[in-house]
């Protein structure tokens, strides 16, 4: 049991489903019954990772090599490379 005020961690886990889109150097990743950011809200635009301290998100995503760009929208994250780096 857990001493009192402390709660067990559960390991969590998200079902991520990527999509190609017309641009080769951008996937769109859509979590399975987990919003982004919401129905109603913006999507959020970061083009480097000195624009992230709002979004933890955002700004673990720019820790990949070669991540240019990341959009945040209500039920999606959409990423993207730079043209000279290759993704597998």
């Amino acid at each position: 049991a857990a001493a009192a005020g402390w709660r067990v961690a559960r390991p969590r886990s998200v079902s991520v489903f990527a999509e190609q889109t017309p641009n080769p150097d951008s996937v769109m990743f859509y979590p399975e019954s987990r919003s982004v950011l919401g129905d109603g809200t913006k999507t959020i635009s970061f083009g480097n990772k000195y624009d992230t301290a709002d979004s933890p998100l955002a700004a673990a995503i720019f820790k990949v090599k070669g991540v240019s760009e990341v959009l945040l929208a209500s039920r999606h994250v959409t990423v993207t490379k730079t043209p000279s780096v290759q993704w597998d």
